[in-house]
């Protein structure tokens, strides 16, 4: 986005209202030195993500970038939540099917415990090329062969409640918002028809996201933890450290909050 998301436009004004020289800049586009390159509303990455992280790797060596080139790396694929499965994050059930692999969709489905999934590319951006089935015949299957996808477990509460987002900056907990889905979609984005509200989760599922960011090996100064409530349980949807929206429309002071800590890298 050229002009950056009406969201990141209010961080813009808090870093220059606190007295930084800010410029917006294509990742496409000419590369900086010295400056401190925070990656925003950049939601294109995923139709080029080599040459998005070849980009990263020429504002990192030129300056400093926020998110770290490793974390954007490693979080730019969603194999990531298999580490963080790995490592007691709870998730809906996951299965990982490589590009390259034979598997036909009914013995993913099985893996899965049967009914519903949702499939979407390892790399991917606003549920873009996200679809949910029941059917282990549906043509979509092989329709996306040639890329790797994650299947999931469906989660009925995404439709039903909404998915949570949590915002923390490096210094902690920020704020968090409910995204909910509009009639006949499964995809909570804004760009699907989704909308936005305010949310105050209550402590154990502000806890149970703060531990999926412990489990996180990478350095981060923002992050937006995303899940739905099942059964009591948090469980991760996705863990968004690259470049996500994060939502300072609903939390007071948040863009200042996020402009102080960026103003003291420089």
């Amino acid at each position: 986005m050229p002009a950056l998301s009406p969201d990141d436009q209010l961080l813009l004004a808090a870093l220059e209202a606190g007295g930084a020289r800010v410029r917006v800049a294509q990742w496409r586009g000419p590369v900086l030195e010295d400056a401190v390159a925070v990656v925003r509303s950049c939601w294109d990455y995923a139709a080029d993500p080599v040459g998005f992280l070849d980009a990263c790797a020429g504002w990192s060596a030129a300056g400093r970038l926020l998110n770290p080139l490793e974390t954007i790396r490693w979080n730019l694929d969603k194999r990531y939540l298999g580490e963080l499965a790995a490592a007691g994050v709870e998730m809906p059930e996951t299965v990982h099917v490589a590009a390259d692999a034979p598997r036909s969709l009914a013995d993913v489905i099985a893996d899965l415990g049967g009914g519903e999934v949702v499939v979407k590319p390892c790399v991917g951006a606003s549920g873009i090329g996200a679809w949910r089935s029941a059917d282990p015949g549906d043509p979509r299957w092989h329709e996306g062969a040639g890329v790797d996808r994650l299947v999931q477990r469906f989660v009925p509460g995404v439709v039903e409640d909404g998915e949570l987002s949590l915002t923390w900056f490096r210094d902690g907990y920020s704020h968090a918002v409910r995204k909910r889905v509009r009639a006949g979609e499964f995809r909570v984005q804004e760009e699907h028809g989704g909308t936005v509200e305010i949310a105050h989760p209550d402590r154990g599922i502000v806890a149970a996201a703060e531990r999926v960011l412990a489990a996180v090996s990478h350095d981060w100064w923002y992050a937006r933890v995303d899940g739905v409530v099942e059964r009591g349980r948090f469980l991760l949807m996705e863990l968004e450290l690259v470049e996500p929206e994060l939502f300072f429309r609903w939390g007071e002071g948040s863009a200042a909050r996020l402009a102080r800590l960026l103003r003291t890298v420089a």
